[in-house]
């Protein structure tokens, strides 16, 4: 069934009074929106490069011990070097190197 000029007129009037509450207060004029000329320069941007820090074998780092009670370490490379904790969270001190080798032959 086909609608007559009269009601597609207040058809249209009426969706056109719709669209126009439904549109922001910006389009309607009562907010005045400014515009500044902006430009965004896009810098490339280059990997970061990760460099290995060296750290000298010679080193001397504190060592704290986790055991409750005594700690010993006997050294396998050097004869008669010993290292000992005499409590829990005591700190004794040893060159990197020699750390080092102890991770290495006491893998267990």
């Amino acid at each position: 069934m086909g609608y007559t000029k009269t009601q597609r007129e207040a058809k249209a009037k009426r969706l056109a009074e719709e669209t126009k509450l439904a549109t922001p207060k910006e389009e309607q004029g009562d907010i005045k929106e400014v515009v500044t000329d902006t430009t965004i320069i896009e810098t490339p941007k280059e990997p970061i490069k990760k460099i290995a820090k060296k750290i000298p074998l010679d080193l001397i780092v504190p060592i704290i011990s986790n055991f409750v009670g005594g700690l010993i370490y006997k050294s396998k490379k050097q004869a008669g070097y010993i290292i000992e904790w005499d409590e829990l969270g005591g700190i004794e001190y040893m060159v990197l190197n020699t750390l080092w080798v102890s991770t290495i032959t006491y893998m267990k």
